[in-house]
């Protein structure tokens, strides 16, 4: 009697659909830590970076709510090998990306220290007159 190797390995259905969402799940981690390498190097823009963690974020609490006996993150990386992905397991467990907003409008800096500099002549002129009256 032959084996049938194909016939040994299949899956059943609920075998099949735990094991897709482990993939991507797999997926989705390691393309976080992708993400994250590729904003420290500044070759992803920060709003850029923070949609695309949003999406995957989002994903991500998806596919895990659906995992029925999901333990957490930290034994499904160490099941996986996964231990590389460092930065991506500290967004997730964050919850949110790492962009602070760090993009402002052009010349924006500028502006605000012309505004702080006049606030600060202002002031230094009023004290002025306050020491000329009073002496």
């Amino acid at each position: 009697m032959e084996l049938d190797l194909e016939e040994i390995l299949q899956l059943e259905p609920a075998e099949k659909l735990t094991y897709e969402r482990e993939q991507n799940l797999y997926s989705i981690i390691e393309t976080i830590e992708y993400l994250e390498w590729a904003y420290m190097s500044g070759k992803v823009k920060g709003k850029e970076y923070d949609k695309e963690f949003c999406a995957l974020y989002h994903h991500y609490s998806i596919i895990r709510e659906s995992m029925d006996g999901f333990k957490g993150l930290d034994p499904f990386m160490k099941k996986y090998q996964l231990e590389h992905c460092d930065s991506a397991k500290k967004v997730i467990q964050k919850g949110k990306s790492n962009y602070k907003g760090e993009e402002t409008e052009s010349g924006l800096a500028a502006r605000v220290m012309d505004i702080t500099s006049k606030m600060i002549n202002a002031i230094d002129l009023l004290q002025l007159e306050d020491y000329y009256d009073v002496h």
